[in-house]
């Protein structure tokens, strides 16, 4: 069975995703950058034939809706003008916003358009209302499928929890994730890796002696270290580790102590 699924996504790295489509044939142009897990969720949705598209929530909601006006999505502790307007506009509530307003009625507008079966949600939503959510659930039909790879106690934002009674099925790493979102009022749940496990790219590789040693460590750590308030003890427990064949992998900034590794 064929479906039409529309994504409600953050791009967190455009260039790369105008790398791919420079690469890639007129008739196949992908929606997700190749660095991003979402990538190889389109992958095997489209080799089932199911028409897909996105909605790029992060895009400003005034102007030309151009993903070239985008820069790379990275974590760290510098303190700059960009943080600091970030900040103040997430203070104020979100329905109160004029962009994020805009931002809401074209998806509503992108939905009429597309007429998704399934409205696919990637988690750490700060935009998208539930208001929003159940105008494109009146008007399509659509299921809502929420994916998320955090707590929502921990992490989640309070407008991805007053949605929850929407969500139809919400995707987690983790079980018991999943149990509080039911608790939260979501319909079902499934613990899933929600980063997609494709055979043709996630397999054993065979590197030349430079690559070798270049990857090779005994303990390895691919994450995320900033900001300080999150994860000091992560960064605590790598340092207590650092001189046993530690190997650090991060896009991200990673805190000066690590660096080396």
């Amino acid at each position: 069975m064929s479906h039409r699924v529309l994504f409600v996504a953050t791009l967190h790295h455009p260039q790369q995703l105008l790398k791919d489509r420079a690469a890639a044939p007129e008739d196949d142009m992908p929606l997700f950058p190749t660095s991003m897990g979402q990538h190889f969720w389109e992958r095997a949705m489209k080799r089932r034939g199911w028409s897909l598209d996105v909605f790029w929530r992060n895009l400003p909601g005034f102007g030309p809706r151009d993903i070239r006006l985008l820069r790379p999505h990275r974590h760290s502790q510098r303190i700059t003008p960009s943080k600091v307007i970030s900040a103040l506009m997430r203070r104020l509530p979100a329905r109160l916003n004029w962009d994020y307003r805009m931002r809401n009625a074209a998806l509503v507008l992108q939905a009429r358009e597309f007429r998704p079966d399934i409205l696919w949600l990637i988690g750490d939503n700060t935009i998208i209302y539930p208001d929003t959510l159940r105008i494109i659930k009146e008007e399509t039909g659509c299921k809502i499928v929420y994916a998320s790879g955090t707590s929502p106690i921990v992490f989640s934002h309070p407008i991805e929890r007053a949605a929850a009674r929407l969500y139809d099925l919400v995707l987690v790493n983790d079980y018991y994730h999943g149990i509080q979102w039911l608790e939260l009022g979501a319909k079902a749940m499934s613990c899933l890796p929600v980063a997609a496990i494709d055979p043709d790219f996630h397999h054993p590789y065979s590197l030349t002696p430079e690559e070798q040693a270049r990857y090779d460590a005994d303990i390895t750590f691919v994450g995320t270290l900033v900001p300080d308030n999150l994860y000091s003890e992560r960064v605590a427990a790598l340092e207590a580790v650092a001189d046993l064949g530690l190997g650090v992998w991060s896009v991200h900034d990673v805190p000066d102590s690590l660096r080396p590794y």
